[in-house]
């Protein structure tokens, strides 16, 4: 199942004039159907770190492919495009340092995932 946003774009009417249907063209953006789930990313990261510390670094891997489907994030191009930006802020997540809370990391995950303008387009949080 997949949500659709639709945009109308109005073209080619005057300023204040009402738009004929050949005027309004729609463009669907379809996103993830699986929103971002704090609880369900946390709980992912908590029983995953190590491999995910591994694979964030590298920028490949199974587990870190299941989190971008948690965390929204689930068709090709939006994975594609975590994955390079977890990698390039792997610091960032703070997924290596045990004494940041499994919690903290998801936070830190979303607000990435928000910051980056393809990906806050792309995924579903």
């Amino acid at each position: 199942m997949k949500m659709v946003l639709a945009l109308v774009v109005v073209s080619g009417s005057a300023f204040g004039a009402v738009p004929q249907m050949e005027d309004i063209q729609k463009i669907a953006v379809s996103k993830p159907a699986i929103p971002w789930e704090q609880e369900r990313v946390a709980r992912f990261v908590d029983q995953n770190r190590d491999s995910l510390s591994l694979e964030m670094a590298q920028g490949s891997g199974t587990k870190i492919a299941e989190l971008s489907d948690l965390a929204g994030c689930g068709n090709d191009k939006a994975r594609v495009a975590f994955v390079d930006m977890v990698k390039g802020s792997f610091d960032k997540t703070l997924v290596s340092e045990p004494e940041v809370s499994a919690h903290e990391v998801a936070s830190n995950l979303k607000e990435l995932v928000q910051d980056d303008q393809a990906l806050a387009v792309a995924c579903f949080y």
